[in-house]
């Protein structure tokens, strides 16, 4: 366990994982919200199924260096 903390809380993942969601365009989130959906719902819904492909790469590097 105490090998593989530190790989999943790398600051360079962070980064990866923190630029991609920037570049989701607020438009979506905005359209959610008008047809009634509230915060959690649009990070469940819409945020976090599109945000599969950098929690995937992350994992599989993961995986490598265990």
């Amino acid at each position: 366990m105490a090998l593989i903390l530190p790989m999943l809380f790398n600051y360079f993942y962070i980064i990866i994982f923190r630029s991609f969601m920037a570049g989701i365009p607020d438009s979506i989130s905005e359209s959610a919200e008008i047809d009634g959906a509230n915060d959690f719902t649009i990070y469940k819904k819409l945020i976090l199924p599109m945000s599969t492909c950098p929690m995937r790469w992350r994992s599989d590097r993961v995986r490598v260096y265990l």
